[in-house]
């Protein structure tokens, strides 16, 4: 398990807090896009990369999400927490979901298993 973690933290060291780009592999019905979601900075490491994240995939109508083995689900909130504009559950079965045709950003919250939040942004146009 140590070991699983130095490889992680070595393959993350490069990337910063939100990485936000199209999806290379695009359907022909929509345009589909990817974004991680990394864990909330806290304290002295305000802007050191996160060592744990989610890769999630986005489009009009859909969310699906590339959870970690050590993840096994995550509560979704999508909007401010006081006031969402949809909230869900994913996990390694149920991992597409569909959601509301948005338009506009969008901040996306998760919360794993293990009580970690994770955030991210979601860009509908």
């Amino acid at each position: 398990m140590k070991l699983l973690f130095t490889l992680l933290i070595t393959l993350c060291l490069g990337y910063g807090n939100i990485v936000l780009a199209e999806n290379s592999a695009q359907s022909s019905s929509s345009n589909s896009k990817y974004t991680k979601l990394n864990d909330r900075p806290f304290g002295h490491r305000r802007n050191a990369p996160s060592k744990v994240y989610i890769i999630c995939h986005y489009s009009v109508g859909q969310l699906s999400f590339d959870l970690p083995p050590y993840i096994e689900y995550i509560d979704i909130t999508i909007g401010e927490e006081t006031n969402p504009v949809w909230t869900g559950y994913a996990d390694h079965e149920n991992y597409s979901i569909d959601i509301p045709y948005l338009y506009g950003e969008y901040e996306i919250t998760c919360v794993t298993d293990q009580n970690r939040t994770l955030t991210g942004t979601l860009q509908f146009y």
